[in-house]
C-alpha cells in the first residue's frame, strides 16, 4: 500500500533457479578427464593425476567437485537472472524497493539478495549431494555417520525453511489480492 493507492508487488526470485544444471556441468567437468585419461596409458602422469585428483571417490576430487557446482550455482542463477537488468526494467516501469534508491544501488540490492537466496540453496544442495554421494563413494560409511547425519537435518530444515517462505509469500499475495477486491466494492 502506498500513499497514492498503488498496488504493491513483489518480485519472484526462485530459491533454486539453477535447479540441476551445477551438478549436470560440475559432471561433465569431471567426465571429461576421466574420458580422456581411459584413452591414454594407465601409467601416465595425466592418468595417474586424474585416478588420484579428479575423481569422486577421493577426498579433493569430492571437495573440487562441490566446489565446481557451488561456482555454477552462482553463475548460471546470475545468468538466468540478470540484475542489472531487472533494475532498469523496474527504474522503466516505474517500480521501485522501498528505501533503496534506483539505479546502482537497486542493482546491487538485487545482486545481494540473489547472493543470499543462492547461498541456502547451496547449502541445501551440498548437503544432498553429502547424503546421497559420500556413503556410497566410501565403504567406510559408519566413518562418516557422525558427518551425514547432522547434514541431513540440515537439509531437512532448509528444505521446510522453504516450503515456510513460500507458504508465508502466497498468504501475503492472496491477502493484497482480497484487500484489492474489498476496496473495489
Amino acid at each position: 500500500s502506498s500513499a497514492y493507492g498503488a498496488k504493491q508487488n513483489y518480485i519472484p526470485f526462485k530459491l533454486n533457479s539453477a535447479s540441476v544444471m551445477p551438478v549436470i556441468f560440475a559432471s561433465v567437468i569431471f567426465t571429461i578427464p576421466s574420458f580422456i585419461a581411459g584413452l591414454m596409458d594407465r601409467e601416465s602422469a595425466f592418468a595417474e593425476f586424474v585416478s588420484k585428483y579428479v575423481n569422486y571417490t577421493t577426498p579433493v576430487g569430492f571437495t573440487a567437485y562441490m566446489l565446481i557446482i557451488i561456482m555454477f550455482c552462482y553463475f548460471y542463477t546470475f545468468l538466468q537472472i540478470n540484475p542489472e537488468e531487472l533494475s532498469k526494467n523496474l527504474n522503466k516501469n516505474g517500480g521501485y524497493i522501498p528505501g533503496v534508491r534506483p539505479g546502482k544501488e537497486t542493482q546491487e540490492y538485487i545482486s545481494t539478495v540473489i547472493g543470499r537466496i543462492t547461498e541456502v540453496k547451496n547449502i541445501s544442495k551440498l548437503a544432498d549431494i553429502i547424503v546421497e554421494e559420500l556413503p556410497l563413494e566410501y565403504n567406510e560409511a559408519l566413518k562418516y555417520i557422525e558427518i551425514v547425519n547432522p547434514m541431513y537435518r540440515i537439509k531437512e530444515i532448509i528444505g521446510d525453511l522453504s516450503k515456510e517462505i513460500e507458504t508465508v509469500r502466497l498468504e501475503n499475495e492472496i491477502e493484497d489480492n482480497l484487500k484489492i477486491k474489498l476496496e473495489k466494492k
